[in-house]
């Protein structure tokens, strides 16, 4: 059987998909799709349960541990973590995160299920945040925005518009300088020519002072809704340029680029500051457990 066949079939069968229902072609793509820096394994126990990790430099990502619901409690789980463990320890790796970190990833964390928190820590991984990151959605058909939030920056000279070809070299330093992490979304995106998903903001000199990514059709989770699903996110906004309503603002301008898509739902994923997006409407939804493991 194939390693992602595999995968899919275990991952229906273990409590996960319960929760978490998405499709083989999600799964393929999430697991398989990478750079070629970036290496992928996965571990078997008797096609009862499956570990797929993703190793780059001396860090691993855990992406996937599903165990068949008929096997689970019977120690492998554990065997499969302790095969991962010593693949990591034979190529040099040095510490193992659960969900991200390289890559593609399908949760950025542990879904906070009690079960999965008291198997992990027990092992020896711990909370490298101290908080939860979380999820947050908002039903947008009746979305209306805030006119006074554009008023104000409008006031300060700022401008929120569609980068274009010529913004492209210019966007891609300001992540790069500012916002590291997010650079390679955004090369992504550029490389795709897709410049409708993106929002920048520019100051009266024409420098970009603050950016955002939209998207939608591609939420991996779509199945846990009734409609399509849209989310907004990495936004960055300048250090010195915050505490202006920048920030809400291009939030603002993404939702209603979002609506007149007919986008029924917007997502914002993992993010560790949930109280900002609850000033826009959205309601919290699910969390997880940033751990790690020393080795």
């Amino acid at each position: 059987m194939k390693q992602i066949d595999l995968a899919y079939k275990l991952y229906l069968s273990s409590t996960l998909s319960e929760f978490w229902p998405i499709k083989i072609e999600e799964l393929s793509e999430k697991l398989l799709s990478e750079t070629e820096d970036i290496k992928v394994k996965s571990f078997v126990r008797d096609e009862k349960g499956v570990a797929i990790i993703k190793t780059k430099g001396d860090k691993c990502s855990l992406i996937l541990i599903a165990v068949d619901k008929a096997f689970q409690r019977q120690g492998i789980g554990k065997s499969l973590l302790e095969g991962v463990k010593n693949d990591c320890i034979k190529a040099g790796v040095k510490t193992i995160y659960l969900g991200h970190k390289i890559g593609k990833y399908i949760w950025p964390g542990i879904p906070e299920q009690p079960d999965a928190l008291r198997f992990f820590t027990k092992v020896g991984f711990i909370d490298y945040w101290g908080f939860p990151a979380e999820d947050l959605k908002m039903e947008i058909a009746d979305y209306r925005p805030d006119n006074s939030i554009y008023q104000k920056i409008e006031k300060s000279s700022f401008k929120i518009v569609h980068p274009d070809k010529n913004d492209s070299k210019k966007l891609l330093q300001f992540e790069e300088i500012n916002f590291p992490y997010w650079e390679k979304y955004f090369r992504n995106i550029i490389e795709k020519r897709e410049y409708d998903k993106f929002l920048i903001v520019k100051d009266s000199g024409n420098e970009i002072v603050a950016s955002e990514i939209i998207s939608w059709g591609d939420y991996i989770f779509s199945g846990l809704f009734s409609g399509l699903v849209g989310s907004i996110g990495a936004v960055g906004v300048l250090e010195y340029e915050r505490g202006k309503g920048i920030g809400m603002a291009l939030y603002s301008k993404g939702m209603e680029i979002l609506k007149r898509n007919d986008i029924k739902y917007a997502v914002v994923e993992y993010t560790s500051v949930p109280g900002f997006y609850e000033k826009l409407g959205f309601e919290r939804w699910r969390k997880y457990q940033m751990l790690k493991l020393e080795l």
